[in-house]
This record gives structure tokens, C-alpha cells and sequence, in this order.
């Protein structure tokens, strides 16, 4: 082997290994996302109206399975139900992939965090607050 065999040897291995973990990186299988969406439908929504509170803030026994699986926390989803309630334009695939299959949501090109109320913009700095202090708890 020459010296431009092996460089394509050792580049080709890598493409191949990095392939495999990026594999690892796909979505989750659609059951969960299904699972997390039918929760988001089935909800009353009560972030625009009154404050959380922690038990707000306690994964529904039904999604522990699904939360698990997919690998986002479920206070990020909560936050993130926020947005999409008006429409926000998710870049994350996963949370789009999530939101896409309720009843609810509809992408709007004008989102504008602004559009949420008081009640919605406490509830993201209180569910925010809380994902940081378990970030903090974990360390």
C-alpha cells in the first residue's frame, strides 16, 4: 500500500464511523413522537392563562416511556409547547417533527416572541429557571 492508499483507507473508515454515529442521531421511532403529540392534543392548554407551578412541571406517567426514548427533557418540550402554540418554526427536526403531527400547530412566518401574553412569558422563564437549576443539580 502507498501513502495515498492508506490516507483514502483512513478517510474512508472515518466516513464510515461517523455515518454509523450519525445514524445514532436520527429521530426516534415515530411510536414515541406519536405518543408525545397525542399528549400535546389531549392537554388542556393552560400556559396562557395561569402560572405553573411544579407539579405543571412532573412528567406525566404516560410519557415517561416516550420522554426516555426520544432523548429531549420534558420540561424542554413544555417550553417549547409555548411556542409552537404560535406557531414558532422549529430548526430542531425532532421538536418540528413533534409539533407537526398535533392538530394544533401551524408554522407562521411572522412569529414574534412578543406574541406571548404575560401568563406564557413567565411560565418559559419559570420552566427555563427550572431547566437550569437541574442542570446545575446534575453537575
Amino acid at each position: 500500500m502507498n501513502k495515498k492508499d492508506v490516507i483514502f483507507f483512513l478517510v474512508a473508515t472515518l466516513l464510515i464511523v461517523y455515518n454509523v454515529r450519525l445514524g445514532a442521531l436520527e429521530l426516534p421511532n415515530d411510536q414515541y413522537i406519536w405518543a408525545i403529540s397525542d399528549y400535546f392534543n389531549s392537554k388542556s392548554y393552560e400556559a396562557n392563562s395561569r402560572f405553573y407551578d411544579r407539579v405543571d412541571l412532573t412528567v406525566p406517567e404516560r410519557l415517561e416511556d416516550a420522554i426516555e426514548n426520544i432523548g429531549i427533557p420534558y420540561l424542554r418540550l413544555l417550553r417549547n409547547e409555548i411556542f409552537a402554540r404560535h406557531g414558532y418554526q422549529f430548526k430542531d427536526p425532532l421538536l418540528a417533527k413533534i409539533f407537526k403531527e398535533t392538530n394544533w400547530y401551524q408554522e407562521r412566518e411572522e412569529f414574534n416572541f412578543n406574541d406571548l401574553n404575560a401568563f406564557e412569558g413567565a411560565n418559559v422563564k419559570y420552566i427555563e429557571l427550572m431547566e437550569s437549576s437541574l442542570l446545575i443539580q446534575a453537575e
